[in-house]
């Protein structure tokens, strides 16, 4: 239901405001940045799961750091401003981090802002972290079962 209503939403939009739309014509350009999208939900993925395993060593408190989390992600994702606006030290400093990948880098990529060597570079560091976080969530997994405890009969 929500996704009938987002379209509608979406259409009255466009209806009545007109706004530029980009439409790449590069398809290359357009299938890296699904692949780059699909990268980002299993980063997405195995950072939201490795904060989920927190419960398994404190039951009681899940909920503050998923939401620290989600501000975190926002911010530094890209989906509150673009991110080449910072000044371009900090703006490498992030492109190192998982963050970039969920929406700005597949939209930069999308519109063209990054190709050649920076795109293969940035796309080999989203492929790392895919491969760290997933290592990771299978120590963590591992060493949580150890930790579980199971209350009730």
């Amino acid at each position: 239901m929500n996704l009938v209503f987002s379209l509608a939403e979406f259409s009255l939009f466009i209806y009545f405001f007109k706004p530029p739309l980009f439409l790449q014509s590069d398809l290359v350009l357009s299938g890296i940045s699904i692949l780059l999208l699909v990268l980002a939900v299993f980063i997405y993925y195995f950072l939201n799961i490795i904060l989920g395993f927190f419960s398994f060593y404190n039951p009681e408190n899940v909920w503050a750091p998923r939401f620290l989390f989600f501000v975190i992600v926002d911010f530094l994702a890209g989906s509150l401003f673009p991110l080449d606006i910072l000044p371009p030290m900090f703006f490498k400093l992030l492109m190192l981090t998982p963050f970039p990948y969920f929406l700005y880098f597949p939209i930069a990529v999308y519109l063209g802002k990054f190709i050649g060597v920076s795109l293969v570079f940035y796309s080999f560091i989203g492929l790392v972290w895919l491969f760290v976080l997933s290592r990771l969530a299978v120590v963590l997994w591992r060493r949580g079962l150890k930790a579980y405890e199971a209350w009730g009969r």
